[in-house]
């Protein structure tokens, strides 16, 4: 996880520590018939169906499967979460948690 510069909230911030080479490791994964996913961790850029949130799912996720992805599903229960459709969080964006209450709301299926 790259924090710095809140970087982890973005998709083309990956931590290259562990993986320096992310083509390369999706290549061999693939060539020992294998699959690999994510699962994603989303901080909110909007309001949950707004063109501007999906629209950073859908670049952030895709770009990844473009790479060698073969699927992702979205973790509710991280440190930060999607708020529910038209609920902006209480405090603002930066303080949204999976244990968060929009507006009486809850984030939680």
């Amino acid at each position: 996880r790259n924090t710095s510069n809140l970087e982890d909230r973005l998709y083309d911030h990956p931590n290259t520590t562990l993986f320096p080479h992310f083509d390369d490791w999706f290549d061999f994964v693939h060539q020992h018939e294998l699959r690999t996913y994510f699962n994603d961790h989303p901080f909110p850029v909007d309001m949950q169906t707004t063109p501007k949130e999906v629209s950073f799912r859908w670049e952030g996720l895709s770009s990844w499967m473009k790479r060698g992805l073969d699927y992702w599903w979205f973790d509710r229960n991280w440190a930060f979460s999607i708020p529910p459709p038209n609920a902006q969080p209480i405090g603002g964006w930066n303080v949204s948690s999976s244990g968060a209450q929009w507006l009486g709301l809850a984030n939680g299926a």
